[in-house]
């Protein structure tokens, strides 16, 4: 995490080095994945909002910023 912060933010290069990183890491934490499955996963297209998308939320989830679950009790609008 210290290095994504410390990152140049014009090094697009060392960034998604990084971030590549950082996900497989998380990834291999928490499921038991194959090769393959990251290929799958951590595709880059800039021009695919889906995929645009897909790494915000790995973004958010690297940096600790994951939206927290809504209340259902009483007190929820």
């Amino acid at each position: 995490m210290d290095e994504l912060a410390a990152c140049d933010a014009d090094d697009t290069t060392a960034r998604l080095t990084l971030q590549f990183r950082m996900a497989t890491l998380l990834l291999t934490r928490n499921y038991n994945l194959a090769d393959h499955h990251f290929r799958e996963l951590l595709v880059v297209d800039a021009d695919d909002p889906v995929c645009r998308d897909r790494w915000g939320v790995i973004n958010r989830a690297m940096t600790g910023r994951v939206p927290k679950p809504l209340a259902d009790g009483s007190a929820s609008p």
